[in-house]
């Protein structure tokens, strides 16, 4: 959406069962968020301030909210990771 695509939300909002839980799927999904964090930070450090007031368009949302809330949404995981990892010890 911050790089100007146009994305619908599917109807299961991307909860789906976990199909393989094998130590390769696993791999598969850390390397998969490993790329997309590298590709949120290049976006970032290309980002212009000026743009942050731009309006997407299917929400009518600026820029800035959406920032926001991926930034809100990504603290909001990495407590849910620490709890978890707290209970695990």
């Amino acid at each position: 959406r911050v790089q100007g695509n146009v994305i619908i939300t599917p109807a299961n909002s991307y909860f789906e069962p976990i199909a393989d839980n094998s130590a390769s799927a696993l791999k598969k999904t850390i390397t998969k968020l490993e790329d997309s964090q590298i590709q949120w930070l290049n976006f970032l450090q290309d980002f212009k301030v000026e743009d942050f007031s731009k309006i997407y368009p299917n929400n009518k949302m600026t820029y800035y909210v959406h920032v926001h809330g991926v930034v809100q949404h990504y603290a909001y995981h990495l407590g849910q990771i620490t709890l978890l990892s707290k209970y695990l010890q």
